[in-house]
């Protein structure tokens, strides 16, 4: 008779608790361009790491199980806050209008990986200092959120935000 803990199941088990620590979730990295309107140049480019929080862990076992009612990623959120990211977030500190529609590319840069890219006009966000980005699901669950120095957003520039998250 087997004890509990020692039946077949027990090395799948270890297995999963040796392979779930935080350096095996999903790692995210979001790069921010500020484009010149009159001339189309980068002026300026940063990249940050950012965490994806606990939330999307829910959506990606519904996703994986077959409930794919807004369970994708399809859209960014831009805001003021300046609270910095942790991985119990469930919204941003400060959202501001719009919320942008994200395109998305698969297996980009690398099999492992998804990108998503959207983008703030012109005309869109003008006079915020946008100090934070989420990434969100179709239902509107946070995936992912950075919080990163102030960008002050007027009509000459476009803000291209680029958001990469990995599983490698």
């Amino acid at each position: 008779m087997q004890k509990p803990g020692q039946g077949p199941g027990t090395k799948i088990v270890d297995a999963f608790r040796r392979n779930s620590g935080p350096e095996r979730r999903p790692k995210g990295t979001l790069q921010i361009q500020v484009i010149e309107k009159a001339t189309g140049t980068v002026v300026q480019e940063h990249t940050f790491r950012n965490i994806v929080v606990n939330n999307a862990k829910t959506q990606m076992a519904h996703l994986l199980g077959g409930d794919t009612t807004n369970r994708f990623v399809n859209r960014m959120q831009f805001g003021t806050g300046t609270t910095a990211e942790a991985v119990a977030d469930i919204a941003l500190e400060t959202p501001i209008t719009p919320v942008k529609a994200a395109a998305a590319a698969t297996e980009t840069p690398d099999v492992y990986s998804v990108q998503f890219t959207a983008q703030l006009t012109t005309a869109e966000a003008n006079g915020f200092p946008i100090t934070e980005a989420g990434l969100l699901f179709g239902n509107n669950t946070l995936c992912a959120r950075k919080v990163f120095g102030a960008l002050n957003k007027t009509s000459d520039f476009v803000f291209q935000f680029t958001w990469t998250i990995s599983w490698s």
